[in-house]
């Protein structure tokens, strides 16, 4: 159990190997502003949580996950500097 999950803002976990679904672990962080999980065997749906309205970077390039980014995901984040969900 991740106790700061819930006020973490940057979780950066790139080049590291990780495979297998993300999305659930992926919940109970709301405050993230970073979320850099490239270049990975990460699979499943494309994480994308409805809390996460800080989020200024997305990067979830490189891994094998199913489906698309849906066209308004980011319609909520006024501050978006960089998304790269091109899985």
């Amino acid at each position: 159990s991740w106790i700061a999950a819930s006020t973490m803002e940057y979780l950066s976990l790139q080049e590291n190997s990780f495979y297998g679904s993300i999305d659930s672990f992926l919940a109970p962080f709301t405050a993230l502003e970073i979320l850099s999980i490239e270049s990975n065997q990460f699979d499943g749906s494309v994480p994308l949580q409805a809390t996460w309205s800080h989020l200024t970077a997305y990067i979830v390039s490189h891994n094998q996950f199913d489906g698309t980014v849906p066209a308004n995901a980011f319609a909520e984040i006024v501050e978006t500097q960089s998304v790269a969900p091109y899985c």
